[in-house]
């Protein structure tokens, strides 16, 4: 992934990534692809999270 700065709530954040990661193994099929994107664009920062799984 590409390094990305990010100033804010630390536990917020961690909060929010372990719930998605959660999500995506939890709803994914046995054996599937998780893929993770973070990038910076323009004045934010992007986290993508691909999964197999039902979706949402």
């Amino acid at each position: 992934m590409e390094e990305v700065r990010y100033v804010g709530n630390e536990g917020f954040f961690m909060h929010i990534w372990m719930n998605l990661l959660d999500n995506a193994i939890k709803f994914s099929p046995e054996n599937g692809t998780i893929t993770m994107f973070l990038r910076h664009e323009n004045d934010s920062v992007q986290f993508i999270l691909e999964d197999e799984g039902p979706g949402i």
